[in-house]
Protein backbone atom coordinates (compact mmCIF):
# COMPACT_ATOMS: atom_id res chain seq x y z
CA UNK A 1 0.00 0.00 0.00
CA UNK A 2 1.11 3.66 -1.18
CA UNK A 3 2.01 5.76 1.75
CA UNK A 4 -0.39 8.11 0.73
CA UNK A 5 -3.37 5.62 0.25
CA UNK A 6 -5.26 6.64 3.53
CA UNK A 7 -5.57 10.16 2.89
CA UNK A 8 -7.06 9.28 -0.78
CA UNK A 9 -10.71 8.39 1.24
CA UNK A 10 -10.31 11.82 3.30
CA UNK A 11 -9.94 14.04 -0.37
CA UNK A 12 -12.94 11.82 -1.71
CA UNK A 13 -15.57 12.65 1.14
CA UNK A 14 -14.26 16.56 1.09
CA UNK A 15 -15.23 16.07 -2.86
CA UNK A 16 -18.40 14.65 -1.71
CA UNK A 17 -19.23 17.62 0.86
CA UNK A 18 -18.39 20.16 -1.77
CA UNK A 19 -20.56 18.43 -4.19
CA UNK A 20 -23.39 18.49 -1.40
CA UNK A 21 -23.10 22.33 -1.38
CA UNK A 22 -23.03 22.60 -5.11
CA UNK A 23 -19.52 24.09 -5.09
CA UNK A 24 -17.55 21.41 -7.02
CA UNK A 25 -18.35 17.92 -8.90
CA UNK A 26 -16.46 15.39 -10.21
CA UNK A 27 -16.17 15.70 -14.55
CA UNK A 28 -14.74 13.49 -16.90
CA UNK A 29 -13.79 14.76 -19.94
CA UNK A 30 -13.54 13.22 -23.36
CA UNK A 31 -9.55 12.95 -23.78
CA UNK A 32 -7.27 13.50 -27.16
CA UNK A 33 -5.08 11.69 -29.34
CA UNK A 34 -7.17 8.61 -28.07
CA UNK A 35 -5.65 8.57 -24.39
CA UNK A 36 -8.12 7.30 -21.80
CA UNK A 37 -10.85 10.00 -20.59
CA UNK A 38 -9.67 12.93 -18.29
CA UNK A 39 -10.60 13.10 -14.45
CA UNK A 40 -11.48 16.76 -13.21
CA UNK A 41 -13.06 18.34 -10.37
CA UNK A 42 -15.11 21.38 -11.54
CA UNK A 43 -17.53 24.05 -10.27
CA UNK A 44 -20.92 24.06 -12.03
CA UNK A 45 -21.08 25.70 -15.39
CA UNK A 46 -17.07 26.35 -15.29
CA UNK A 47 -16.65 25.47 -18.93
CA UNK A 48 -19.38 28.17 -19.72
CA UNK A 49 -18.09 30.67 -17.09
CA UNK A 50 -16.51 33.88 -18.66
CA UNK A 51 -13.89 33.95 -16.15
CA UNK A 52 -12.12 30.19 -15.14
CA UNK A 53 -9.54 29.72 -12.54
CA UNK A 54 -7.47 26.41 -13.94
CA UNK A 55 -5.51 24.42 -10.83
CA UNK A 56 -2.65 22.54 -11.52
CA UNK A 57 -1.78 20.93 -8.15
CA UNK A 58 0.77 18.75 -7.09
CA UNK A 59 1.83 15.24 -6.73
CA UNK A 60 0.02 12.97 -5.31
CA UNK A 61 -2.65 14.49 -4.36
CA UNK A 62 -6.20 13.96 -5.65
CA UNK A 63 -8.10 16.76 -6.47
CA UNK A 64 -10.12 18.46 -3.49
CA UNK A 65 -6.97 18.80 -1.32
CA UNK A 66 -3.67 20.41 -1.44
CA UNK A 67 -1.61 18.38 0.89
CA UNK A 68 -1.70 14.94 2.19
CA UNK A 69 1.33 16.23 4.06
CA UNK A 70 -1.72 18.37 5.82
CA UNK A 71 -4.03 16.12 6.23
CA UNK A 72 -1.68 13.40 8.21
CA UNK A 73 -1.23 16.25 10.59
CA UNK A 74 -5.37 16.35 11.29
CA UNK A 75 -5.76 19.60 9.19
CA UNK A 76 -8.04 18.95 7.13
CA UNK A 77 -10.02 22.26 6.38
CA UNK A 78 -6.07 24.05 5.72
CA UNK A 79 -5.90 21.28 3.06
CA UNK A 80 -8.96 21.45 1.72
CA UNK A 81 -9.99 23.29 -1.53
CA UNK A 82 -13.29 24.30 -0.44
CA UNK A 83 -12.16 28.18 0.19
CA UNK A 84 -10.84 28.42 -3.56
CA UNK A 85 -14.01 26.63 -4.82
CA UNK A 86 -16.10 29.13 -2.14
CA UNK A 87 -14.52 32.41 -2.92
CA UNK A 88 -14.59 31.83 -6.42
CA UNK A 89 -18.53 31.03 -6.66
CA UNK A 90 -18.75 34.50 -4.72
CA UNK A 91 -17.06 36.25 -7.56
CA UNK A 92 -18.55 34.94 -10.39
CA UNK A 93 -15.63 32.62 -11.35
CA UNK A 94 -15.37 29.13 -12.48
CA UNK A 95 -12.89 26.51 -11.65
CA UNK A 96 -11.21 23.34 -12.89
CA UNK A 97 -9.05 21.20 -11.09
CA UNK A 98 -6.90 19.07 -12.54
CA UNK A 99 -7.07 15.21 -11.21
CA UNK A 100 -4.79 13.50 -12.93
CA UNK A 101 -3.89 11.05 -9.36
CA UNK A 102 -7.98 10.28 -9.10
CA UNK A 103 -8.54 6.74 -8.05
CA UNK A 104 -4.91 6.08 -7.80
CA UNK A 105 -4.72 4.63 -11.17
CA UNK A 106 -1.74 6.72 -12.15
CA UNK A 107 1.26 8.06 -10.58
CA UNK A 108 0.36 11.32 -12.01
CA UNK A 109 3.14 11.58 -14.85
CA UNK A 110 3.56 14.55 -17.27
CA UNK A 111 1.27 12.75 -19.41
CA UNK A 112 -1.52 12.13 -17.47
CA UNK A 113 -1.43 16.33 -16.80
CA UNK A 114 -1.06 17.18 -20.41
CA UNK A 115 -3.80 15.06 -20.96
CA UNK A 116 -5.77 16.93 -18.79
CA UNK A 117 -4.56 20.43 -19.84
CA UNK A 118 -5.36 19.20 -23.43
CA UNK A 119 -9.03 18.29 -22.50
CA UNK A 120 -9.53 21.36 -20.62
CA UNK A 121 -8.19 24.16 -22.59
CA UNK A 122 -9.59 22.49 -25.58
CA UNK A 123 -13.13 22.85 -23.70
CA UNK A 124 -12.63 26.27 -22.58
CA UNK A 125 -11.51 28.15 -25.88
CA UNK A 126 -13.49 26.47 -28.25
CA UNK A 127 -15.18 27.93 -30.95
CA UNK A 128 -15.10 31.42 -30.43
CA UNK A 129 -14.85 31.16 -26.66
CA UNK A 130 -12.17 33.38 -25.18
CA UNK A 131 -12.66 33.15 -21.15
CA UNK A 132 -10.33 34.89 -19.21
CA UNK A 133 -8.36 31.90 -17.19
CA UNK A 134 -5.82 32.58 -15.04
CA UNK A 135 -3.18 29.17 -13.93
CA UNK A 136 -3.34 28.68 -10.47
CA UNK A 137 0.06 26.07 -10.07
CA UNK A 138 1.24 24.64 -6.79
CA UNK A 139 4.29 22.18 -5.94
CA UNK A 140 5.03 20.17 -9.01
CA UNK A 141 2.21 21.85 -10.91
CA UNK A 142 4.43 24.95 -12.19
CA UNK A 143 6.65 22.88 -13.51
CA UNK A 144 4.02 20.77 -15.41
CA UNK A 145 2.43 23.75 -17.09
CA UNK A 146 5.08 25.09 -18.52
CA UNK A 147 6.47 21.86 -19.68
CA UNK A 148 3.45 21.97 -21.16
CA UNK A 149 3.20 24.67 -22.95
CA UNK A 150 6.90 24.49 -24.47
CA UNK A 151 5.59 22.72 -27.38
CA UNK A 152 2.26 24.56 -27.29
CA UNK A 153 2.99 28.31 -27.81
CA UNK A 154 -0.12 29.72 -29.03
CA UNK A 155 -2.38 28.35 -26.32
CA UNK A 156 -0.10 30.63 -23.79
CA UNK A 157 -1.57 33.28 -25.73
CA UNK A 158 -4.95 32.80 -24.49
CA UNK A 159 -3.81 32.35 -20.84
CA UNK A 160 -4.55 35.80 -18.93
CA UNK A 161 -2.35 34.95 -15.92
CA UNK A 162 -0.33 32.19 -14.04
CA UNK A 163 0.00 32.15 -10.20
CA UNK A 164 2.52 30.13 -9.14
CA UNK A 165 2.64 28.54 -5.70
CA UNK A 166 6.30 27.19 -4.21
CA UNK A 167 6.68 25.50 -7.78
CA UNK A 168 9.13 23.37 -8.84
CA UNK A 169 10.81 24.18 -12.11
CA UNK A 170 10.30 22.82 -15.75
CA UNK A 171 12.93 21.28 -17.04
CA UNK A 172 13.89 23.42 -19.77
CA UNK A 173 15.93 26.82 -20.06
CA UNK A 174 13.87 30.55 -20.55
CA UNK A 175 15.22 30.38 -24.07
CA UNK A 176 13.16 27.55 -25.43
CA UNK A 177 9.79 29.31 -24.56
CA UNK A 178 8.38 30.80 -27.45
CA UNK A 179 7.12 34.35 -27.63
CA UNK A 180 3.52 33.46 -26.02
CA UNK A 181 5.18 31.84 -23.21
CA UNK A 182 7.40 34.59 -22.46
CA UNK A 183 4.55 37.21 -22.58
CA UNK A 184 2.74 35.04 -20.14
CA UNK A 185 5.63 35.01 -17.56
CA UNK A 186 5.86 38.64 -18.12
CA UNK A 187 2.15 38.33 -16.71
CA UNK A 188 3.11 35.42 -13.83
CA UNK A 189 3.52 36.19 -10.27
CA UNK A 190 5.90 33.73 -8.15
CA UNK A 191 5.52 33.06 -4.13
CA UNK A 192 7.80 31.25 -2.40
CA UNK A 193 8.26 29.04 1.15
CA UNK A 194 10.38 31.34 3.72
CA UNK A 195 11.19 28.97 7.16
CA UNK A 196 12.17 30.22 10.22
CA UNK A 197 15.66 31.14 8.80
CA UNK A 198 13.92 33.27 5.71
CA UNK A 199 15.74 31.25 3.54
CA UNK A 200 13.30 30.87 0.41
CA UNK A 201 12.57 27.34 -0.78
CA UNK A 202 14.99 25.22 -2.92
CA UNK A 203 12.24 24.94 -5.47
CA UNK A 204 11.18 28.67 -5.94
CA UNK A 205 15.05 28.95 -6.14
CA UNK A 206 14.92 27.36 -8.72
CA UNK A 207 11.45 28.21 -10.50
CA UNK A 208 12.96 31.28 -10.50
CA UNK A 209 16.40 30.80 -12.10
CA UNK A 210 14.96 29.11 -14.73
CA UNK A 211 11.38 31.16 -15.16
CA UNK A 212 13.34 34.56 -14.70
CA UNK A 213 10.55 35.31 -11.83
CA UNK A 214 10.91 37.14 -8.79
CA UNK A 215 9.53 35.22 -5.59
CA UNK A 216 7.44 36.70 -2.99
CA UNK A 217 8.17 35.62 -0.07
CA UNK A 218 5.86 33.88 2.31
CA UNK A 219 6.29 32.53 5.65
CA UNK A 220 5.46 28.94 6.47
CA UNK A 221 6.49 25.98 8.46
CA UNK A 222 5.79 23.56 5.93
CA UNK A 223 4.98 24.01 1.91
CA UNK A 224 1.17 22.40 1.90
CA UNK A 225 0.20 25.41 3.51
CA UNK A 226 1.00 28.26 1.50
CA UNK A 227 -2.45 27.84 -0.95
CA UNK A 228 -3.90 27.95 2.26
CA UNK A 229 -2.51 30.99 3.30
CA UNK A 230 -2.55 32.99 -0.09
CA UNK A 231 -6.23 33.02 -0.66
CA UNK A 232 -6.15 36.58 0.28
CA UNK A 233 -3.52 37.10 -2.51
CA UNK A 234 -5.02 34.95 -5.20
CA UNK A 235 -8.60 36.93 -4.72
CA UNK A 236 -6.54 40.22 -5.00
CA UNK A 237 -5.00 38.81 -8.72
CA UNK A 238 -8.60 37.67 -9.82
CA UNK A 239 -10.04 41.33 -8.82
CA UNK A 240 -7.83 42.94 -10.71
CA UNK A 241 -8.13 40.67 -14.08
CA UNK A 242 -12.13 41.23 -13.42
CA UNK A 243 -11.46 45.10 -14.27
CA UNK A 244 -7.98 44.57 -16.69
CA UNK A 245 -6.45 47.89 -17.57
CA UNK A 246 -6.52 49.32 -21.25
CA UNK A 247 -3.17 49.65 -22.86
Amino acid sequence: MKWFEPFVQTALELVAGLAAEGLAEPYVAPSTHDAPPVHLLVSPGAFDAGRVILVVSGVPEEAGVWSYTLLSQGRVEESSMRPYFAMARRRGWGVVALNPHHGRETEGEAREYWAGLDATLSALFRGERRPRVVCICFSAGGSLLFSYLVERDTLAEKLARVVLIDTAPPPVARREFGPGTTALLGRSVLFGQTAEGRTMSPMARASSAVLGLAPVAVRASLHGELPGLLIGEVEEILRSEEHPRMT
